[in-house]
């Protein structure tokens, strides 16, 4: 069924949002002008050793090499842009992408293939929803060797059979639904065995931190439980 979503304007939320995570890894951004912006999320969920830069058009935007996972918020004036992903420590380019931007909320999603490093940016949208919380929970399957997933909030469904990056193909999977606040756990299981890949416990979600929140399964099935393992993390987006 489709679902009845919403795309917020930029001056809409503005007030409302913040934004958590690796903020400080970017550059100030002073621009004082009064034309249209965007606000863009941006997420490294490659799960690679590889420390990065990212750029925008000509100007590199983290003051530090941007490493797995990371989080981070910049705002830019409506235009069109070139995002370019490099290699912090040789230069080369791993992934580039060249986008329009509106006044709208956008997400940056940087994500692994297994064989190459892609970035996927899109413009946020989010359900209509009667929740008088102002909070809002999107899920993603982010993990490539991972396979279809069920995603559980206490010991509801909450998001069924979700491919590795299925957003490519259907926008909807990206939708931000309202939730009650409160404290919560999350689960993520396996489609074709049941068992349980990733869990996430007694999560406070509050608009103390953020009115968007993502919660992403991450990682390598095949690495096990190292630093590059499955986990599921919750990023305040805005």
């Amino acid at each position: 069924m489709k679902r009845n979503v919403i795309t917020l304007p930029f001056v809409a939320i503005a007030s409302l949002l913040l934004m958590s995570g690796l903020t400080g890894c970017l550059k100030n951004n002073n621009d004082s002008s009064t034309q249209p912006q965007a606000a863009v999320s941006i997420l490294q969920a490659s799960p690679s050793n590889v420390s990065m830069n990212l750029y925008v058009n000509d100007d590199k935007i983290n003051t530090s090499p941007i490493t797995y996972p990371a989080a981070a918020y910049k705002t830019l004036n409506s235009a069109t842009y070139t995002f370019s992903l490099l290699n912090a420590n040789t230069g080369d380019t791993i992934a580039r992408r060249t986008d329009s931007l509106q006044s709208a909320y956008y997400s940056l999603i940087v994500y692994d293939t297994a064989s190459a490093t892609n970035m996927l940016l899109f413009q946020d949208q989010f359900q209509s929803s009667s929740s008088n919380s102002g909070l809002f929970l999107r899920y993603l399957q982010l993990s490539p060797d991972a396979g279809a997933v069920d995603f559980y909030i206490n010991t509801t469904l909450a998001s069924a059979e979700r491919d590795f990056v299925d957003i490519l193909y259907d926008p909807e999977n990206a939708v931000f639904e309202g939730v009650d606040a409160g404290v919560y756990n999350f689960t993520a299981v396996s489609e074709n065995t049941g068992d349980t890949l990733a869990s996430l416990s007694n999560v406070t979600l509050t608009t103390q931190n953020g009115n968007a929140y993502t919660l992403m399964l991450r990682g390598l099935a095949s690495h096990g439980t190292d630093s590059l393992g499955l986990k599921l993390t919750l990023q305040a987006n805005y």
